[in-house]
């Protein structure tokens, strides 16, 4: 098998949890993709990540939410292939969603349109990993208990 180099490579595609700014490459905010510093885990906020990746290796870096890309490659290349509407879940470290809309996928103006696992549920309800109350994500989260 030949070894892959970055001649070989013509761009760079990235699947990132959170609400992404897909135009400039920067992850807006991320409650499941971070740091931990002093003890603490801190979400990724306003970070800027496929420019410095481009910079670095040479090629172009695009990035996109991760619900969004698998989405899409269900779409083109898998159980969505023959219809024009699909909404597709993701269950993970949170809770994420794709939709496409007539071949179309859904990302609104700010490109969080579909972040259903951070629909309020519950006015009110408990603190989601994003730092607000009652969304979906802070009720169906892999390590939550519920009462």
């Amino acid at each position: 098998m030949p070894k892959l180099t970055l001649k070989d490579i013509g761009a760079i595609g990235m699947a990132v949890p959170g609400h992404i700014d897909t135009k400039h490459g920067i992850i807006i905010w991320s409650p499941n993709f971070g740091i931990v510093k002093d003890g603490i885990f801190r979400m990724f906020q306003d970070v800027e990540y496929a420019g410095p990746l481009s910079k670095e290796l040479g090629v172009a870096a695009h990035a996109g939410n991760d619900a969004n890309i698998a989405a899409l490659g269900e779409f083109r290349y898998g159980a969505g292939r023959n219809v024009d509407d699909l909404v597709m879940f993701t269950l993970g470290t949170g809770i994420g969603s794709g939709v496409i809309s007539q071949g179309n996928l859904v990302v609104g103006s700010t490109g969080g349109a579909v972040e259903l696992g951070h629909h309020v549920i519950i006015a009110g309800g408990d603190q989601c990993g994003c730092g607000e109350f009652g969304h979906l994500e802070a009720y169906l989260r892999p390590n939550t208990r519920l009462s």
